[in-house]
């Protein structure tokens, strides 16, 4: 019996660019005709992404405890296996157990620049240059969890909180890291 959580994934790679140039003949104000104005700009940006990222763990919940015989091995890949209630355990036996938790991430960034310029009848011109930059990071532990259950492997109990198994319900996903860059 497998009970695995999937990760949903997500990848993108973005690349933009842009320019532009203008010429006006007339006085903002006046209306008349005169020497031009010229303006350019050119802008360049780039952004990536990516996630492996458990939004939904899969869980097998019983309200009341009971017996699950399972006929070779169990596989609890990132899920959470349990009773909700602590007086009526989920007893699950199994001749192997295989656990193993799944470790999340959120990342991406972009950054941009953009130079532009307006000259003005004539006179020196004026220029103006942005620089955007943006990231984030963000990690989570999707654990195995068992809560309020006994499990044995090939008829020997096993100690889960020894063995470093989860069996709190409030700790079966941790976020372990988010940076947010901007």
């Amino acid at each position: 019996m497998s009970i695995i959580s999937l990760q949903d994934e997500y990848k993108s790679d973005g690349k933009n660019y842009g320019a532009g140039i203008g010429y006006g003949q007339n006085n903002i104000t006046t209306g008349k005709p005169e020497i031009g104005n010229l303006t350019g700009n050119i802008s360049y940006s780039q952004n990536n992404a990516e996630s492996k990222w458990v939004n939904n763990q899969t869980s097998i919940i019983a309200e009341n405890g009971g017996n699950i015989k399972v006929g070779e091995t169990l596989t609890n890949t990132g899920a959470i296996i349990g009773s909700l209630n602590e007086e009526k355990k989920l007893s699950i036996e199994a001749e192997k157990v295989v656990i193993s938790n799944l470790e999340d991430y959120n990342r991406g960034e972009n950054a941009g620049i953009n130079v532009s310029g307006i000259g003005f009848n004539n006179k020196a011109p004026i220029g103006q240059t942005g620089v955007q930059y943006g990231s984030h990071d963000k990690e989570q532990d999707s654990k195995a969890t068992f809560i309020n259950t006994e499990v044995t492997e090939a008829g020997k109990k096993l100690n889960l909180e020894e063995l470093g198994i989860n069996t709190d319900i409030n700790k079966a996903q941790t976020v372990t890291k988010d940076e947010v860059t901007e």
